[in-house]
């Protein structure tokens, strides 16, 4: 469906998260690529994995015209690595009545929306899955909303790690 208004990258996610029917959701942004076989490696980790509660991935990031900047390979799941630095990004897939069950993509996170969500699913699952593989490809330009409002997105983070610290407590 396609929303009335601009409510920012929050509520159009959470928007899409209630609207979805499937057992699993992932979010890609509109400009980003995902590699081929990224789906079928998904669900195929899934058919091995079937008690997973979130699947991601490593990634490339490239520049406006696709060349590659930087790969980042991606760790196996450490719930203190994910205290100490939101290193899960792209590409992840959560289940989705889980995510909607811990209250889904916050607008008030906006920009770390993604990282509050992880947050909260980690309190209450430690069933993440690694896919060691490049199965997506975000494109970084100087207009992304992550480079354009840093000092927001640290803040918005910090709230984050503070508000999942004081529920864990």
């Amino acid at each position: 469906s396609e929303r009335s208004e601009n409510g920012g990258v929050a509520a159009a996610c959470q928007e899409g998260l209630k609207a979805a029917s499937g057992l699993f959701a992932a979010v890609v942004d509109h400009d980003d690529i995902l590699e081929p076989d990224a789906l079928y490696l998904v669900v195929s980790t899934l058919r091995s994995e079937p008690n997973a509660d979130l699947i991601y991935s490593d990634e490339i990031l490239i520049d406006v015209n696709g060349k590659v900047k930087q790969a980042v390979f991606r760790p196996d799941y450490s719930y203190n690595r994910l205290l100490s630095h939101p290193y899960i990004v792209h590409l992840t897939a959560f289940r989705r009545l889980l995510a909607l069950q811990v209250g889904g993509f916050d607008r008030s996170y906006e920009t770390s929306q993604d990282y509050d969500l992880l947050l909260r699913l980690a309190a209450v699952t430690d069933r993440f899955v690694h896919v060691p593989r490049v199965l997506y490809r975000w494109r970084q330009h100087a207009e992304s909303m992550g480079h354009q409002k840093i000092t927001k997105t640290m803040g918005s983070s910090i709230r984050a790690l503070q508000n999942h610290l004081n529920l864990k407590n």
